[in-house]
């Protein structure tokens, strides 16, 4: 996957995960979001459903890439971490 791709895909999860941290509020619930296929399935809540599925595909395209989820008071933040910069 080409980095500006990556870049994208990062900012499409950090809008799901904090759209979603407003429909549960709960840090933790949302952290696990799109995580397990199987619970998408099975979610009853539609709007929910959608989000989290979102979010599944979206962690699946970064699964390769070196990035970070960081919660803070203003919300999700999600960082793509540059292979190509010194240490």
């Amino acid at each position: 996957m080409k980095n500006d791709n990556s870049h994208l895909v990062a900012k499409q999860l950090e809008k799901y995960l904090n759209l979603a941290l407003e429909f549960t509020d709960d840090y933790y619930l949302t952290m696990k979001l799109g995580k397990n296929p199987l619970r998408i399935i099975n979610e009853e809540n539609e709007k929910l459903k959608r989000i989290e599925a979102i979010i599944y595909v979206c962690r699946n395209q970064l699964k390769f890439t070196d990035h970070d989820i960081i919660y803070s008071c203003c919300g999700v933040k999600v960082e793509i971490h540059d292979s190509r910069a010194p240490f």
